[in-house]
């Protein structure tokens, strides 16, 4: 745990078994960024995946140094979108008051399309999860779609065309449109790495595709494969496979490899 929460510059993964400290290590990291070596708490982003994880991370840094912590940039990787597409969201189309549309939002508008075009495919929920899949895989619509039916790509199409229409995002647009922003508008990309200096990630191994190419983005805009990155996490604790979790994108360069804590290179 010293070594890791020791580490300064470059990137860095750290593996471990379950119960072994991984998010204690993290934090430490963040105490010894601002105390050891002087990196202004606002320079630092630290990302997880839930408001309670988030809340605890707080709660942990803030007992230890106090104040300067409210200045660290703690969230949920969908916070921190939608904070980007608040400020630069006009570049993707969207107001600063866009809407956003939650689980219960997305099957409601989609079941209405779905009765416009009297629709009698798939159901509402294989629908839904189609119009995620796509955008948080990052793959290409049309490509996507030729394993469809027409009907099936008329009801999405339709589906995304009033999200845009009516200034709205769903969870999974909220990723996709920070996705295609920080690809399309290189400044914007520059503009968060030169903020965030240092980026830390807790369960790594629940990011799904596109959830590691904004990481990636912001870390190394310039792709010049450097940057402070930092990931925690274990594989085999990975239960987000479903909607497209890839523990496998993530190569360890220190690993805990066993229970009593050893470390390796």
């Amino acid at each position: 745990q010293k070594v890791a929460a020791s580490y300064f510059e470059g990137v860095c993964v750290v593996t471990a078994t379950p119960g072994s400290g991984k998010t204690r290590t993290l934090t430490y990291r963040v105490i010894n960024l601002i105390k050891n070596h002087n990196i202004i708490p606002s320079s630092i982003l630290c990302l997880t995946f839930t408001n309670k994880a988030a809340g605890e991370m707080r709660t942990r840094i803030a007992a230890m140094i106090g104040q300067q912590s409210e200045k660290i940039w703690i969230s949920t990787f969908h916070a921190l979108c939608v904070a980007i597409l608040r400020k630069y969201g006009k570049d993707v189309n969207l107001s600063k008051e866009f809407s956003i549309y939650d689980e219960s939002d997305q099957k409601e508008l989609m079941t209405k399309i779905m009765r416009m075009h009297d629709y009698n495919g798939k159901d509402v929920y294989e629908l839904c999860r189609l119009v995620n899949n796509f955008r948080e895989d990052i793959e290409d619509f049309d490509q996507y779609c030729q394993s469809m039916s027409i009907a099936d790509k008329e009801v999405i199409e339709e589906y995304l065309s009033l999200l845009d229409k009516w200034n709205a995002v769903d969870f999974s647009g909220i990723l996709y449109k920070t996705w295609l922003l920080l690809s399309h508008k290189p400044q914007v990309s520059m503009d968060l790495h030169n903020r965030f200096r240092f980026i830390l990630v807790d369960e790594m191994q629940d990011t799904n595709m596109i959830q590691y190419e904004i990481v990636k983005v912001i870390t190394d805009p310039s792709t010049t494969k450097t940057g402070n990155l930092f990931v925690v996490g274990d594989p085999d604790q990975s239960i987000f496979a479903w909607r497209g979790a890839r523990p496998s994108q993530a190569r360890p360069r220190i690993r805990v490899v066993n229970q009593r804590r050893r470390w390796c290179p």
